[in-house]
């Protein structure tokens, strides 16, 4: 995480990481990330960085159609996931949907980790 808080709020942003963090780490656990990297510019002005070995779990594969449909398509599913992550937050917040909030996201393919390696050992 990268980001500055006085002391009023800093443990709050520390656990709300951390919960970002955790659940998208359960929910999309076949993603394989190597790395979540969180800023924040305010309160409510969210980037989050996810580098992950199979981006198909979070964005959607390669299909059949016309290219033009599938980029389409890859941007609605892009949408979707930077959609439940806010619903993520709001969630955890305990709040009422809110459209001042932003999360921009940036997703990127990475290789094989030794990470990756240790957790697909461990699950076989």
């Amino acid at each position: 995480s990268q980001w500055y808080a006085s002391k009023r709020y800093y443990s709050q942003y520390v656990l709300e990481d951390n919960f970002i963090r955790t659940i998208l780490l359960k929910k999309y656990k076949r993603a394989n990330f190597s790395k979540i990297h969180i800023s924040r510019k305010t309160d409510d002005h969210f980037e989050i960085v996810i580098h992950a070995q199979n981006l198909g779990i979070l964005i959607g594969t390669k299909s059949e159609k016309s290219e033009k449909s599938e980029k389409s398509e890859k941007s609605e599913k892009f949408k979707l996931f930077q959609k439940q992550i806010k619903e993520f937050i709001f969630h955890y917040r305990q709040s009422e949907w809110n459209s001042k909030l932003r999360v921009v996201l940036h997703i990127f393919r990475c290789k094989t980790s030794a990470s990756s390696i240790a957790d697909f050992i461990v699950e076989h």
